[in-house]
């Protein structure tokens, strides 16, 4: 089972919801990292943990249900997916919410996927780092996605 855990690959505290709020919002954190790594475990039949460990104490609930609902609200994965093949480590509280926003999200309308990137008129962050896939893959040591067990 591969493991992630978040605060070793989003070296700043996340904010808002969309990239327009900062470069480590809900939408950048889901995008960039939860799906490409979620589609690479379900595709290939394992399970991700994603370790929040007490990372996301104090993040705002807009950010945490973008990251996650998302997931479901955007049509990446289905509730059965998910359920099956994400798991989560950390701070209990934390964790008891997330999984709330993905169950209201079981019963959402999925809707068409937007990036919000590139749309801030004061900040031209997204050039300013690399990808959260990329610092991930960085972080364990590895090149590609293919690599991930």
């Amino acid at each position: 089972m591969n493991r992630v855990i978040l605060s070793k690959v989003v070296k700043e505290v996340p904010f808002g919801r969309y990239y327009s709020d900062s470069p480590y919002c809900g939408e950048a954190i889901r995008e960039e990292l939860l799906v490409p790594i979620l589609r690479h475990c379900i595709d290939s039949g394992s399970e991700i943990i994603i370790d929040i460990g007490e990372y996301l104490n104090g993040v705002g609930s807009s950010c945490i249900s973008e990251m996650f609902q998302g997931l479901l609200q955007y049509g990446h994965f289905t509730y059965e997916q998910l359920t099956k093949h994400l798991k989560l480590a950390g701070d209990e509280k934390i964790i008891s919410e997330i999984y709330e926003y993905i169950d209201e999200a079981a019963d959402y309308t999925v809707l068409k996927y937007r990036s919000t990137l590139g749309q801030s008129k004061t900040d031209d962050f997204e050039n300013a780092r690399p990808s959260l896939l990329t610092l991930y893959l960085e972080s364990v040591g590895l090149k590609t996605l293919s690599e991930v067990a």
